[in-house]
């Protein structure tokens, strides 16, 4: 009897552990960069979800100075904590990027847990009337005009391959890289690379705040594994992604668990990134190439594809733009250089490389028959005449 009870017990406590885990896996957890490491700071702390809401609101700046707050409540003291954390990182003059990341844990120093509902938090700022909608997982929401910033990210579809290029590049110089080809994944990397240039170059107000949506995480998780090592280096990158935007952004990052929302859109948006990358190399306008090849890196011009090589594009009235390259001659070493690319960013080497290919085969088989040809002068038979003359050796005596 006692036996039975001890594994009813037992069976009682793992499946409480068991529900436990998967309830906190459906709850929504908060963090901050750079992370706090202060006496009080708790990663077991949970608010409902209208202090949570409350907190973000706090930290994107809205008036809260009617709100009536439980004086010996986590929020207050959780409050302090981001105003003393703001104080020291200096980020009061720094404009706010509120990120989602949906389907994955971004860490493992929460700040604070809450519903997961939460998620409709960014919804309702990212469908706001006054939210500038720069890419469709980023917006933002200002008092001030952005007309600078709306030009930066008007052709950003054509300029984000040049972008994930140039990242991919630093990566593979900095450290072993994993390639990521997922589409989600350049989109919003690529977004995120795209707003700090800009605000390393223009200037931004602390009232402003950047909200932005990342799934992509989700979407490679759901294709192939968090086990699987891509996945693992795709959370680090956008991390260190992040962390280095610390520098010019006050951050705040939550992470929700997925709906099945966010799956539906998921391959709505694969779906549409992917016929967007299909023309990444045609342009509607001559701007839009231009800005896109940087001018093709000043070894050639934009020009409009004729509408034979257009084919059908033409007869619906659309144009289509692409670099034609220009060899350069370098008069010191006169030696004449042709670009090759979308962006005309590429030495041309197919001569080079066949002539070095040629020139090897030919050495090759020159070598193979002279050393064939060495190997049969002792094999064949000498004339009768000659065999005659030739003198017997000690093995024929």
């Amino acid at each position: 009897m006692k036996f039975s009870n001890l594994v009813a017990w037992s069976l009682t406590i793992t499946l409480s552990a068991a529900s436990s885990a998967g309830s906190s896996k459906q709850k929504a957890s908060v963090y901050r960069l750079p992370p706090s490491r202060g006496p009080s700071s708790s990663n077991d702390a949970e608010l409902s979800i209208d202090d949570a809401r409350v907190y973000l609101d706090s930290f994107v700046g809205k008036d809260q100075s009617q709100l009536k707050l439980d004086v010996d409540g986590k929020l207050v003291e959780l409050l302090n904590e981001q105003y003393e954390h703001d104080s020291q990182h200096e980020h009061h003059g720094k404009p706010k990027l509120l990120v989602n990341v949906k389907g994955a844990e971004f860490g493992d120093a929460p700040i604070f847990h809450t519903d997961r509902k939460i998620h409709s938090y960014f919804k309702h700022h990212h469908d706001h009337d006054e939210a500038e909608q720069l890419t469709q997982e980023l917006s933002l929401v200002s008092e001030h005009g952005y007309a600078e910033l709306t030009r930066h990210f008007q052709y950003f579809q054509q300029r984000k391959n040049h972008i994930w290029t140039d990242f991919t590049t630093h990566q593979q110089v900095m450290s072993q890289y994993n390639p990521v080809n997922d589409q989600i994944f350049i989109n919003e990397l690529s977004s995120l690379i795209h707003l700090k240039e800009y605000v390393e170059k223009n200037q931004a107000f602390p009232s402003d705040v950047f909200v932005i949506q990342l799934a992509s995480l989700l979407s490679i998780e759901r294709r192939i594994g968090a086990e699987a090592a891509t996945f693992k280096h795709s959370k680090t990158t956008m991390a260190e992604l992040l962390e280095a935007m610390n520098e010019q952004f006050n951050i705040l990052i939550v992470s929700t668990p997925s709906t099945s929302h966010d799956v539906a859109h998921l391959n709505k948006r694969s779906l549409e990134l992917s016929k967007i990358n299909t023309s990444v190399f045609k342009y509607g306008t001559k701007e839009a190439c231009e800005i896109a090849t940087n001018n093709c890196n000043s070894h050639g011009e934009c020009n409009k594809i004729s509408q034979k090589s257009n084919g059908g594009a033409a007869a619906n009235g659309s144009e289509e733009w692409a670099c034609v390259c220009v060899p350069s001659f370098n008069s010191t070493t006169s030696k004449t250089t042709t670009w090759v690319g979308y962006d005309c960013a590429k030495r041309d080497v197919s001569v080079q490389a066949n002539l070095f290919l040629w020139t090897t085969v030919a050495l090759l088989l020159v070598t193979v028959g002279g050393i064939k040809l060495l190997l049969g002068v002792g094999e064949t038979p000498l004339p009768g005449v000659l065999d005659a003359a030739t003198l017997p050796g000690k093995k024929t005596l």
